[in-house]
């Protein structure tokens, strides 16, 4: 090929790349469009935030500091410690029998130190204003309705059934019953194999966000948060409390125990996220 025509052939070559150029990919839209395609087990919801603000001022004091205990461990025994706390809190929702963990070679030491007793049946029940269901502002505070009905898929989701049929609220129990059971099955993949797609996705977070920022403290960023286990399952606990008959006091257990949840946003350096799950709490 003579000198000419290969300059010419580099010259079409450069254009063509120039051509197909696109931006980075920002890290929102990365994880705007995450989905595990593993098993089941993996499936994490599609949780929707509601607005809340963000306030400036300092974060309220978290009950681990009371309990003076280190925590300066790795980001997998946090993950499984934190995901075993919330396993044994939803499991109080689902009208299945409660499964133990009771081996677990790859975290047995953590399980010991962190075990807690099964919490009894909390005696929660659906009840929603059906004339609101199409409002996302009302549905949003209750992220139960966005746990998917399939044990396979993420969708269809609960309130994709409820809005055709406002009576079925048996839907609801469920999906938060097929939920628990996705939970338990992570924790004894964790326990037997020391990892989970899951956990994968949560220290890819934790990575991606070493690096650069998540967003503006908000709505958005907390969609990218609530596409994380441990997240998501923060939310849902906080829904169903609110939802659940009020006990008269928390039990003795609890008053000096680790705020885990609290622990995951200080590693990923989103305290703010709390003022979601404060906002939460109060309700629509």
């Amino acid at each position: 090929m003579s000198g000419k025509n290969l300059l010419a052939l580099s010259s079409i070559l450069a254009l063509s790349a120039c051509g197909h150029y696109a931006p980075p990919e920002s890290f929102e839209a990365k994880m705007a469009r995450y989905q595990v395609h593993s098993s089941k087990n993996t499936i994490i919801p599609a949780i929707e935030p509601m607005a809340f603000k963000v306030s400036s001022g300092r974060a309220p004091a978290s009950v681990s500091s009371a309990a003076k205990e280190d925590v300066n461990f790795s980001n997998k025994k946090l993950y499984f410690i934190t995901l075993y706390r919330q396993y044994n809190q939803l499991a109080s929702y689902s009208s299945n029998e409660d499964r133990e963990i009771t081996q677990c070679p790859n975290f047995h030491s953590a399980m010991v130190d962190h075990s807690e007793p099964m919490k009894p049946n909390a005696g929660w029940k659906a009840n929603y204003e059906t004339s609101k269901l199409n409002d996302d502002n009302y549905t949003r505070f209750y992220p139960e309705l966005y746990l998917p009905v399939s044990d396979s898929s993420a969708t269809p989701r609960v309130i994709d059934l409820l809005k055709q049929d406002h009576a079925n609220n048996s839907v609801v129990q469920k999906a938060i019953d097929s939920h628990v059971s996705k939970t338990y099955a992570e924790l004894a993949e964790l326990c037997e194999y020391g990892s989970s797609d899951n956990y994968y996705a949560f220290e890819n977070l934790h990575t991606e966000m070493k690096r650069r920022q998540i967003g503006t403290p908000g709505p958005q960023a907390m969609g990218v948060l609530l596409k994380t286990t441990v997240f998501s399952n923060k939310a849902l606990i906080e829904s169903l409390k609110r939802s659940a008959p009020k006990s008269s006091r928390a039990p003795a257990s609890m008053l000096n125990s680790v705020d885990f949840d609290h622990e995951v946003m200080k590693r990923l350096g989103v305290p703010w996220a709390n003022q979601y799950y404060q906002s939460l709490r109060q309700g629509p």
